[in-house]
């Protein structure tokens, strides 16, 4: 199965018409980081949900990187399929959560227990489950309290007085991005020697 990959805008945001443009007849799957790990610029997801929808191709996204830093809706979305890992949201090492639309066929690639709806052979790991449920909790009371917009001012705040520095730039601060990450910061001018 050959991938297509394509380039991202000045910000770094997918360009959902790229997206839909590499469609082919064959696409089976398109999937997608919803925030990304290095720039924290958040994807339209919710646009290519939309593309994927109308191909009647499935749509997965990954969004380890925005799970407890954004909020998240499937539905919106229109994903098939979303992917959390539990140590970004202050879980276990090791936990996390695949989100699956009903009616999205998935095959079992282990087989030997009917664990996840036949989906996972294995014990569950029973503390990781109940400790991402409780770190989700959190993280929507978090939500609730309005502690995404505070990070976010805090984030800007540095970013305005990172700016202040002779000879740097920055990267995709016009994007939306998840509110713990700030925008890429360089130096443009050399770094003397000592």
């Amino acid at each position: 199965m050959r991938s297509h990959q394509h380039s991202v805008d000045g910000r770094g945001v997918v360009d959902p018409d790229d997206v839909k443009r590499a469609l082919r007849p064959k696409t089976k799957l398109i999937t997608i980081m919803t925030a990304n790990n290095e720039t924290g610029i958040v994807q339209p997801v919710d646009e290519i949900g939309k593309i994927a929808a109308e191909a009647d191709v499935y749509f997965h996204t990954d969004a380890v990187q925005a799970a407890g830093k954004i909020r998240i809706d499937v539905n919106k979305i229109g994903c098939d399929l979303l992917t959390i890992s539990g140590h970004k949201i202050h879980a276990a090492q090791g936990s996390g959560a695949l989100y699956v639309r009903k009616g999205t066929l998935l095959e079992a690639m282990l087989y030997g227990g009917s664990h996840e709806r036949s989906r996972r052979a294995g014990t569950e790991n029973v503390p990781g489950i109940v400790g991402l449920g409780i770190a989700a909790e959190i993280a929507r009371a978090a939500f609730e309290r309005g502690d995404d917009r505070k990070m976010a001012a805090m984030r800007d705040q540095l970013e305005i007085a990172l700016r202040h520095i002779e000879a740097t730039g920055t990267n995709g601060e016009a994007a939306p991005r998840v509110p713990n990450t700030a925008t890429s910061i360089s130096i443009t001018s050399k770094v003397r020697r000592w």
